[in-house]
């Protein structure tokens, strides 16, 4: 027998060998590629990231939860805590019966005033404004601490902000309360004739919309309301029929 016949099938299983090594080899390498590469892009991401972030700090901004928020004020000058006390104490059950709309649609582009309204109707009552005199006077109290703790230099609530979007703001609820009442006082006193009131009140429900929200359009409305209130008592006495004849709003 012609010894490179016999050496034959041995010769075959080692090519075969070595043809599987070399495809499992190449699949190994290809996965290998195939998950190193995200990975490899996500550090070299990452450090660009942090090399971004130190050329900021560099330049002085602040980019840690802790560095953004302000240091606590002294207790003297912050109004939160007699704001909160004083808004837990107002009877919002009083109120819903007795709250009144700052306007009633009666048609296309016109409106009824309601503080102008000598009787004001509403689903609840025949004429609001009896029920809500009464309501205010017996909260007078509480409104008036919270006029006082809105004239604070501040307003600032512990919140922890490391908490993020889970953060709970369990005050907010309490603050859109005291809103309604001032708003509500605003439209008594307007209806009353008592426009130094009317603009204490509706200088207090801008602080407060001013510390809940963006204080620019709060100090623009309070701009408008100052414009028209130094009109004084002349323009609250001067008639009180709602609609324009043009059909606009008075």
């Amino acid at each position: 027998m012609d010894p490179s016949e016999a050496a034959e099938p041995g010769s075959t299983e080692m090519y075969a060998m070595s043809r599987r090594t070399k495809v499992i080899a190449v699949t190994l390498l290809a996965l290998t590629l195939l998950v190193s590469w995200p990975v490899a892009a996500h550090y070299r991401a990452r450090g660009k990231v942090q090399d971004y972030k130190r050329q900021l700090q560099a330049r002085g901004e602040k980019l840690m939860i802790d560095e953004l928020v302000p240091p606590p004020p002294a207790y003297d000058s912050n109004g939160a805590a007699a704001l909160m006390a004083a808004a837990s104490q107002l009877q919002w059950s009083s109120l819903d019966s007795n709250s009144p709309p700052s306007m009633k649609y009666i048609g296309p582009g016109r409106a009824m005033v309601a503080w102008q309204q000598e009787i004001l109707p509403t689903a609840d009552s025949t004429d609001i404004w009896p029920g809500l005199r009464k309501t205010l006077a017996e909260e007078e109290q509480e409104l008036a601490a919270i006029r006082a703790a809105l004239e604070r230099p501040v307003v600032a609530f512990d919140l922890n902000y490391a908490h993020g979007f889970s953060l709970l703001l369990p005050h907010l609820a309490q603050l859109k309360g005291a809103a309604q009442w001032l708003w509500a006082a605003t439209l008594l006193d307007l209806h009353e004739g008592r426009s130094t009131n009317a603009w204490n009140d509706l200088k207090a429900l801008t602080a407060l919309h001013e510390r809940e929200n963006d204080g620019r359009m709060a100090r623009v409305v309070l701009c408008f309301w100052e414009q028209w209130f130094r009109g004084g008592d002349r323009k609250l006495g001067s008639g009180r029929t709602g609609p324009t004849e043009e059909g606009g709003v008075r």
